[in-house]
């Protein structure tokens, strides 16, 4: 085997491995993942960051019987709610960026805004707040397997 042929086969190589792993990282972040935050003054703060993969494998994994109890139990109390969450989570990811809610209560307030992929809910109290960032796309999965379970 020549030189030639020896530095253009490991440059292959170098180049299918370079792009494996260009594919498993955006895989693995590149669609956002959920996020939570809590904060308080009695207890340690406590942070986690799922990937969107891994959310999309544990739905994915779950029986559909769960998300048929989920859905039947809307419908139970709201009435047939099946089509307001199909909606809601497919028209979502095409809201405009901005406030959607925000209700305050003397020391207390929840917002819920959207910011890119990404619905932020925020909620502070006096001595906790709670950060939650969940990507869009995992709503809209969500929002698929209720319905059609």
């Amino acid at each position: 085997m020549s030189r030639r042929t020896l530095f253009l086969s490991m440059g292959a190589g170098l180049l299918v491995v370079i792009t494996l792993f260009g594919f498993a990282l955006w895989m693995f972040l590149g669609s956002g993942s959920l996020q939570v935050q809590v904060d308080g003054r009695d207890h340690p703060r406590f942070a986690i960051s799922l990937p969107f993969s891994l959310l999309h494998a544990g739905v994915m994994l779950m029986p559909n019987e769960v998300f048929a109890e989920v859905r039947d139990e809307l419908d139970h109390e709201l009435g047939s709610i099946s089509p307001a969450i199909e909606a809601f989570c497919e028209s979502l990811a095409h809201c405009p960026d901005g406030e959607y809610l925000r209700v305050e209560s003397g020391e207390e307030s929840v917002v819920i805004l959207k910011k890119r992929r990404h619905l932020h809910i925020i909620v502070e109290e006096y001595d906790e707040s709670v950060r939650v960032k969940v990507p869009i796309k995992a709503l809209e999965i969500l929002g698929e397997a209720i319905v059609d379970a």
